[in-house]
């Protein structure tokens, strides 16, 4: 295993163990956050500009938003 490997993998268990500490919104929102959560991080280790890991980091927050938006919509309609 190389150390960058290695140090993805702690990351992720890193940000594992702080998502579950959150309440679950609706089926599944752990697990989303997660997804999110690391693809901000892997986001913030790339070699893009400044500018551009903000962008990407807003579209991804935005993004989520949204769909934790709508999801929270629908179970507190059912």
């Amino acid at each position: 295993m190389t150390i960058v490997k290695h140090a993805s993998g702690f990351k992720r268990e890193v940000a594992r163990d702080v998502v579950l500490e959150v309440p679950e919104r609706y089926d599944g929102y752990r697990e989303q956050l997660l997804s999110k959560l690391t693809e901000i991080i892997e986001c913030q280790g790339s070699g893009l500009t400044k500018t551009t890991r903000r962008r990407e980091v807003r579209r991804i927050l935005e993004a989520f938003g949204q769909q934790v938006a709508t999801q929270t919509k629908r179970v507190e309609e059912t």
